[in-house]
């Protein structure tokens, strides 16, 4: 007997819900057997025996309004949330290290240091032509700009004066052709006016006089023409090259000007970025720690030569430490990025909230990887820890809830009996069930709030026996389990 109960208490572990109803069937069947001289059959024959006539006491619960959650435990091993990898920004040769594999070091510590020589060689060149650049520019905007304004307003003047001086000499030539003219027509005009002696010496004075002017006007009409295409033309040249200053000058004082001076600028900027650039190259020849962490590896050593694409330390963020783990499909379905999980070493229980879950599977294992954040209590655990993940993989909410050691089985169906108030009497109710977990099970359909569920167990509890509800603060009811061994020993 004793080996019988050991066994089926074992089933029971492995399976606590479905094998409460095949424990206790068993039980009461060695139990019967041993009030009658045999076997009595399952806990469906429970009671075809000679049975007490005295009502069976009992208490009672309603079903209540709840939420039930379904956990299942897993497997995680704690790791850094971030690796970060440290590379030196200037290539060159080591010049010493400061700290060693294992070792925790603080954001801004000093990891180690790069050969100075070649960008204080870089630095000197830089800061001298930046040197010259500023007394460059200082002379382009300075005496330069100011010589080729000058010669710019020296040649607009010239070309200007130039052009008044042929536009002068044309309208002097043109004046003069009038003036002789003017004589000419004037002398005639005496002499036709004369009405004297023509022989008389003032006739012949008028007469030479009138002949002069003709002569005067004749030869400096001869010559006009060529004399005026030549002052035309002396013209026209003059005002080519006063307009041809002008633009210069213009563009001297604008826009060339604008022009210089934003060239000016830009090779200063080119030349101040070389400097800066050369300062933090230099500045970049000690490399520090960008977190707060632990030294995972470390790849250089004095006299090495490193590249920029050198990973020259591993750090391990310990401020920010994650458990990663495996479920099945359904297990990554139920879980959510933001859900709650338990971890637990060593009898100690910390909180992780679920960061992401991988919509893939592993090829080869099968399973979809999950990691969770560590809450500030967890943090310190060492990196390759194992833990006991608990998270929950099913939820329902706002249902009905009955104690999960007052449901009986029969073929896999639930049910519990209800107490009868009329009859004073166990009502054997089968009902739809949902989840269910150590405490309770939830109820989909087949009971309702004001129902009165027998908490209590009794060998001769059937379908229909007479039962005695015993009033007061209604006790946790044992398991039907417990109340064999109880009755058995």
């Amino acid at each position: 007997m004793d080996k019988l109960k050991e066994k089926l208490k074992d089933r029971l572990k492995k399976k606590p819900y479905a094998a409460v109803a095949v424990f206790t069937a068993v039980i009461l069947t060695v139990a019967a057997s041993a009030m009658s001289g045999g076997p009595r059959g399952g806990m469906g024959n429970m009671g075809q025996g000679k049975m007490s006539e005295s009502k069976i006491t009992v208490k009672l619960v309603n079903p209540e309004k709840g939420e039930i959650e379904l956990t299942t435990d897993y497997i995680g091993r704690v790791q850094p949330q971030d690796t970060i990898k440290v590379y030196t920004e200037v290539q060159g040769k080591v010049a010493a290290t400061y700290v060693e594999e294992g070792q925790t070091v603080h954001k801004g510590q000093l990891l180690f240091e790069m050969d100075t020589e070649d960008m204080e060689i870089a630095l000197e060149k830089a800061q001298a032509q930046y040197d010259h650049s500023v007394a460059q520019n200082a002379q382009t905007l300075g005496s330069s700009l100011k010589k080729n304004l000058l010669n710019a307003e020296n040649s607009y003047n010239n070309s200007k004066n130039s052009f008044k001086t042929a536009r002068d000499n044309l309208d002097e030539l043109e004046d003069k052709l009038d003036d002789y003219r003017a004589n000419y027509r004037e002398a005639k005009a005496e002499l036709d006016a004369f009405t004297g002696n023509k022989d008389s010496d003032d006739y012949k004075e008028l007469l030479e006089a009138a002949n002069d002017a003709k002569a005067d006007y004749d030869r400096f009409k001869d010559t006009y023409d060529e004399q005026y295409s030549n002052y035309e033309n002396s013209k026209d040249n003059a005002y080519d090259s006063f307009q041809y200053s002008t633009e210069s000058y213009e563009l001297t004082a604008g826009q060339m000007r604008e022009e210089t001076e934003a060239i000016a600028e830009a090779n200063m900027r080119t030349a101040k970025l070389n400097y800066e650039t050369a300062v933090r190259n230099l500045e970049k020849c000690k490399i520090y720690a960008p977190v707060d962490g632990v030294i995972e590896t470390k790849s250089v050593s004095a006299s090495d030569m490193v590249g920029t694409s050198t990973v020259c330390y591993t750090i391990t963020n310990v401020n920010a430490m994650e458990v990663a783990f495996n479920v099945s499909a359904g297990g990554a379905m139920s879980l959510s990025i933001g859900d709650n999980i338990t971890l637990s070493k060593s009898g100690q229980n910390m909180q992780a909230a679920i960061t992401s879950v991988s919509s893939s599977a592993d090829t080869s294992s099968g399973l979809f990887p999950v990691k969770a954040a560590l809450s500030s209590d967890a943090i310190g655990m060492l990196s390759g820890v194992a833990v006991k993940v608990t998270a929950t993989t099913a939820k329902e909410q706002d249902v009905l809830l009955v104690p999960n050691n007052c449901v009986y089985y029969e073929e896999n169906k639930p049910y519990v009996y209800l107490f009868d108030e009329e009859t004073s009497t166990a009502k054997k109710t089968f009902f739809t069930a949902g989840l269910y977990n150590a405490d309770s099970v939830s109820v989909k359909e087949g009971l309702s709030e004001g129902d009165r569920i027998i908490t209590t167990w009794h060998p001769d509890l059937k379908d229909g026996a007479k039962v005695n509800f015993v009033g007061g603060e209604v006790k946790a009811a044992e398991t039907p389990a417990d109340n064999a061994a109880k009755a058995e020993e």
